[in-house]
Order: structure tokens, then sequence, then C-alpha cells
């Protein structure tokens, strides 16, 4: 098999009080289509043609030499890669992750082509959050659904809990036109938390936790105003987060979080109230030059077409 079709969903992590724990799969995706190459040749474009980016900012061929430098594959194949996606890169909905699991997944197809085995999923979770710096994200997109991965575990399918949402969530997801790195919304961070903040969020992860489990959405509600470990933090560099927050409050959505790293922000409400929410906050979005993109939780992560 030379060529591989992959269908890969954007995500949010944290989801309020699920700092680096919780990861949840989108119904917006990433659509790759891979192609072997001779060696040390790569093409890589998008819907509007090729690429003008170095490969060594290019995500995709940084995690496909990864694996393959790792392998110590002599003279392994070059790639031909083509992306089409539901959402713009760098804004917080786990673009980063779903580059680096297509790098790893074309990866794996050009050490099939060689005669080599296949990752086995422990080994492809592992290196993706090595590749990733952390789990939420990358997870949610490789396995689909809601995912909370345990800080102080070995990263294992087994330790990884991985739940539906109730059926009726729905989710509104807003952007601007800018990015902001994860490495330096990172960086604001602080190094130590008192009790208090703590206790707080946990509780809002068990919130998360109760919402799932029993489908009531005054849960969720609660567990979404709860977290004290870095939206407060990370709002300094998104301005439009605290007016939006109390928009969505108003207009009656179970809550909003800065999602990822932001700058984008994930609003949650139930079907039922959306088509009277959606266009009163996309009113406001355009008054603020953001965009807004209606979206739901998925229970499918990664789609894989090997062909010949």
């Amino acid at each position: 098999m030379s060529r591989l079709s992959l269908c890969i969903p954007f995500t949010s992590a944290n989801l309020g009080p699920g700092f680096d724990l919780f990861g949840l799969a989108l119904n917006k995706v990433a659509r790759f289509d891979l192609s072997l190459l001779p060696p040390e040749q790569y093409r890589f474009s998008d819907a509007e043609g090729p690429l003008r980016m170095p490969l060594e900012h290019n995500y995709v061929y940084r995690s496909y030499r990864f694996l393959l430098d790792r392998a110590a594959l002599p003279d392994y194949p070059g790639l031909d890669c083509r992306f089409e996606l539901d959402l713009p890169s760098g804004r917080g909905f786990g673009s980063s992750a779903v580059a680096y699991l297509a790098g790893i997944r074309a990866a794996c197809l050009a050490l099939r082509s060689q005669g080599k085995g296949d990752l086995t999923l422990t080994e492809e979770l592992n290196l993706l959050v090595e590749l990733e710096g952390h789990a939420d994200n990358i997870i949610a997109s490789r396995l689909g659904g809601w995912v909370f991965i345990p800080a102080g575990l070995p990263l294992l399918p087994q330790n990884i809990i991985q739940k539906p949402v109730p059926p009726e969530l729905r989710c509104l997801l807003l952007f601007p036109e800018y990015s902001v790195s994860t490495r330096e919304s990172r960086a604001i961070l602080p190094a130590h938390y008192a009790m208090p903040p703590i206790l707080k969020t946990m509780s809002g992860a068990l919130y998360w936790l109760e919402y799932l489990n029993s489908g009531n959405a005054e849960y969720l509600r609660q567990a979404l105003h709860l977290d004290c470990l870095h939206e407060s933090y990370r709002a300094v560099n998104i301005p439009h987060f605290e007016s939006f927050r109390n928009a969505c409050q108003a207009l009656g959505c179970l809550g909003l979080t800065i999602s990822g790293s932001g700058p984008g922000l994930i609003a949650f409400c139930l079907a039922e109230d959306l088509a009277r929410i959606e266009p009163q906050l996309q009113e406001k979005a355009r008054q603020a030059g953001l965009s807004l993109v209606s979206a739901a939780p998925s229970l499918q992560g990664l789609l894989e077409d090997a062909k010949q």
C-alpha cells in the first residue's frame, strides 16, 4: 500500500476545569490524502495550492521524519500530502495534534512499504504525546469522544477513560483571525497554585464527569464556571473572552471556556436552544470581528483508508 486517506477530528482541550486532562473530539475534521514519493521529495498542498511554509515548520513533515529517523529506516520515502481543513490552524482546536497524527500515520505507511511492522496503539499514543507535549487534544483526536487522560499513570489505552457525550450537547466555536502560540500561552501559567483554587477546579472536573454519567446539564453548567488553573491567566491575551462569557450566560448557554490554549473559545448549549442562541451569538461575533462555527461532539476518532 503506497497511498493513505485520513479523516481526523479537530478537538477542544481542557474544557474548563480539565486542564491537561480532558479532551473532546468534534465533528469538524481535517482530510489528508498521502502518497509516498522517492526519497527526499516532499510536496505539501491545501485547497489553495502548494504550501509556502518551510519544511522545518511543517508538523506533518516533522512527525513523519521523527518516527522514520527513530526507526533508523535508510533511504525512506518522501511524501506527497494534500489536505483540507474544516477549521483554521492555530486557533485552539487541536490543529497541531491533527498534523502530528497525520505525519505519524504517514510514517507508518512508509514503514509498512518497507516490510516493517506497524505501531501498537500504546506505542503510537506515547509517540504522539511526546511530539505534542501534552495528551488531551491529541488523544481525543486519535480515539474520538470525550477523553480523560489521568496524570501520574503510564499512558496505556486501558488507563484512558473514554466516554460518549449526551446527544443533545452542541458547541459553538468562536475564533479570531490571529493565532496564539501554545508555548507562549503555557508560559504565562503559574508554576505553583494555592490549595483553594485546586479544590475548586477539582470540583469542576467532578461535575463534568457527573454530567457525562447522568446527562443532567446543570452539572455541566456548574463545571464550566469552576476552572481556576488556566483561564484567568490566558484571558489576558484573549480580550474578547469575558464579554463573550457574559453574552453566552445571558443567552442561556451552559457556559463558555477557552478552547485549548486559545484564542478560540467554545460555548456549550443544548440542541433545543441552538436555533435561538446561534444567530444572536453570530451577530455579536460579527461585530467583534470573530468567526463562529456550529459543531457537535463526535465519537469518531481517526479514520484511515489505505490504498494501492
